[in-house]
This record gives structure tokens, C-alpha cells and sequence, in this order.
């Protein structure tokens, strides 16, 4: 499983940079979507822990990269309407539903 999600992080990663795989079975890896809107991705921390064969995804620190200044900001999701006008609720739930569909892939 370690060399599937190896794999699968150097594949979805856009540079080195944006992961480091550690010795004692911890992964690092700045998750960019692929989701342009206006030259800004979704983004997310992602740890693995493969010591024990297991890994714990937490998608509880959004972000968006903005292309253009090269600038990262936290994703905040702080009233309704701003949720609906601007449609980072809806992308941010399906970057997560496919993360986590890729990942569950890797598992079976």
C-alpha cells in the first residue's frame, strides 16, 4: 500500500516541492486540485501515516492558491451567501469526494 500512495502522491503532486516522504512512514503532501477558477486551486494539507499499514486524511485545512500572486490563504467558508455566490463549497466537497475515491481505490 506505502508504494500505491507514493505513486499516487508523486503523480497528483504539480513539483517536487509540494510533498516529502519521510523514513518512519510519514508522507507530507500539499494537495492542488485541478480546479481553476480565476487562477485560484483548492488546496489541502494531507499527512499519511503508513507505520502500521494505516493513514489518516484530514481535509480539516483548506486553502486556495492563488496562481497569479503566488500567494496561499486559507479557504473560509464564513457566510451562506458567499458559499453559493462563490461555488468553493460545492468544488471543495467534490475534491474531496475524489481524493477520497482515488485513495479508496489504492486501498482495494
Amino acid at each position: 500500500m506505502r508504494k500505491k500512495i507514493v505513486n499516487w502522491v508523486k503523480e497528483s503532486s504539480i513539483n517536487e516541492e509540494n510533498y516529502k516522504i519521510l523514513d518512519n512512514g510519514f508522507i507530507y503532501f500539499f494537495y492542488v486540485s485541478n480546479i481553476d477558477d480565476e487562477n485560484k486551486f483548492l488546496c489541502f494539507d494531507i499527512t499519511f501515516n503508513l507505520q502500521y499499514d494505516k493513514f489518516i486524511v484530514d481535509f480539516s485545512n483548506p486553502k486556495i492558491f492563488d496562481k497569479e500572486k503566488n500567494e496561499i490563504k486559507d479557504l473560509e467558508f464564513s457566510t451562506l451567501s458567499k458559499l453559493t455566490k462563490t461555488g468553493w463549497f460545492k468544488s471543495y466537497n467534490e475534491e474531496i469526494d475524489k481524493i477520497v475515491e482515488e485513495l479508496e481505490n489504492i486501498i482495494n
